[in-house]
């Protein structure tokens, strides 16, 4: 298999479109549909609390600011569940088992949210969505790295955030624009779909290397790397920023339909991300993240600025800013913060440590999504919209300086030890 691996390396190429590449790519989409599904459930909510904050349609209850901020941070405690429970799993079970059970908790979420009657079935339904949502940033991340050809790993793991943006786009738009009890029927046709097209793959070779199944392990590698038969014989803030968009235009005053610039953002998040996954094998992860998260605070402290400052006058006349600024967060927060961070994870654990210290990386991150959107709208209400935005600033600059001292760049990097 090193031989295999050198003679692979001695012809890779960057475009994950190289034939030799084609059953990682096809691996790697069919994957990502669980994570399209995960980004739909994410985009779904901010519309539809806002609906139902404000519209009063079906289902036929009223939400709380308490009630809302626990149905947008339940999922951060699901979330931490998931981290933990596929990261103890995957080294007992497998990825491709793993990777089943990441459906079931979504479909039974959707189902949940067709049929409620209270605002407690949205907490279990959440709750649920959490789960699938931590288990994915766990499967996934190093089911891609396991796959993948070092020289298309950075793109590969790229288009998990391409496709959790999205489904996040698609999410905005559903749930703005179609009935309440329309988009479960919709929505329960993806991870149904990925259940039946990730049996078409085989196990990880890693995992099936550290269960000493070595020739199950070859055949694997060959699958994946497209191995021709002359080679055989001869590799935070920012989710709490996702779930109340609505919210948070609302507040500025622009009289641009709240919803409209949810979805606006949904598309600027798919242009980032696709942007990372173009550039990030070329000019590594420690300079997307370092763009990111300088980006990124940048644009915090200027939309915190304009809420603080800008008179009645200015807000009616420069209505369009939030939304301007906003993009430009989003499209900072896309390229690296949120693209590069699980690949960067992946790459930097070594394989005997990969699952438990990815599985703990999550859990903690978890931890933090859940007190952000546990604490968000309660903040804003609280202290206002435009503190909040230069805490979220200075987290993003604390982030900045533990990448620029902390960080070794990961490009290019052989996992196999």
């Amino acid at each position: 298999m090193v031989v295999v691996a050198k003679d692979l390396m001695s012809r890779k190429s960057l475009s994950i479109l190289n034939i030799n590449y084609r059953y990682q790519l096809f691996a790697a989409l069919t994957v990502q549909l669980i994570t399209f599904t995960h980004g739909i459930s994410t985009g779904w909510l901010s519309p539809t609390l806002f609906h139902l904050q404000n519209d009063h349609t079906a289902p036929d209850f009223t939400l709380s600011v308490t009630e809302i901020s626990w149905i947008g941070s339940l999922f951060g405690l699901g979330s931490l569940l998931g981290n933990i429970m596929f990261g103890v799993l995957l080294d007992r079970i497998g990825r491709k088992w793993c990777m089943y059970m990441l459906a079931l908790p979504v479909i039974c979420a959707w189902f949940l949210i067709y049929f409620a009657k209270t605002h407690v079935y949205l907490y279990v339904a959440r709750f649920l969505i959490g789960i699938t949502g931590g288990g994915n940033y766990v499967v996934v991340p190093i089911f891609i790295s396991e796959i993948a050809d070092p020289s298309i790993r950075g793109a590969l793991s790229s288009m998990a955030m391409l496709m959790l943006s999205f489904g996040i786009l698609v999410g905005y738009i559903m749930s703005t624009y179609l009935d309440y009890y329309v988009n479960p029927f919709i929505i329960v046709i993806f991870p149904l779909l990925y259940l039946i097209a990730a049996t078409q793959f085989p196990e990880t070779p890693q995992h099936l290397l550290r269960k000493h199944k070595i020739s199950d392990a070859r055949e694997s590698f060959k699958f994946y790397r497209n191995v021709p038969k002359t080679v055989e014989a001869n590799s935070m803030p920012d989710f709490a920023i996702v779930n109340y968009l609505s919210d948070i235009f609302a507040h500025t005053g622009t009289d641009i339909d709240p919803n409209t610039c949810t979805i606006i953002m949904g598309v600027v998040q798919i242009f980032g991300t696709c942007f990372s996954m173009i550039v990030v094998d070329r000019v590594g992860r420690k300079v997307l993240l370092l763009c990111s998260a300088g980006g990124t605070a940048l644009g915090y402290t200027s939309f915190g600025i304009y809420v603080k400052f800008a008179s009645s006058e200015i807000k009616l006349q420069y209505n369009w800013l939030p939304l301007v600024i906003m993009t430009f967060v989003i499209f900072a927060t896309s390229i690296g913060l949120l693209a590069q961070v699980f690949t960067v994870i992946v790459e930097t654990l070594p394989i005997k440590v990969r699952s438990v210290g990815t599985s703990f990386s999550m859990a903690a991150l978890s931890c933090m999504v859940f007190v952000a959107l546990k604490l968000f709208p309660e903040l804003m209400e609280k202290y206002g919209l435009d503190n909040l935005m230069f805490g979220c600033t200075a987290i993003c600059v604390v982030g900045f300086l533990y990448v620029l001292i902390f960080l070794k760049e990961t490009k290019g990097k052989l996992l196999d030890k």
